[in-house]
């Protein structure tokens, strides 16, 4: 079982990249998607929001940005 400072370091760390990917990458087409991560309160829910975010930047012709995004994902980082 992770520490809680782990887990809370980690869903801190990927809300941020998430946040700003959509902010960076999708600008107004990705508000709805910034209000569904806003809801997450752990990296689980914002884990179920990652394939979204992929989809969403895969339409944008982002898929190096969604693929990074993954690899971080599984990382734990």
């Amino acid at each position: 079982v992770a520490a809680p400072v782990d887990t809370a370091q980690r869903y801190q760390t990927l809300y941020t990249l998430m946040s700003e990917t959509v902010r960076e990458h999708l600008g107004l087409r990705g508000y709805f998607l910034q209000l569904k991560i806003e809801r997450c309160s752990n990296s689980e829910e914002l884990g179920e929001v990652l394939p979204e975010l992929s989809a969403a930047l895969a339409k944008a012709r982002k898929d190096d940005i969604a693929a990074e995004i993954e690899a971080r994902f599984s990382a734990g980082t």
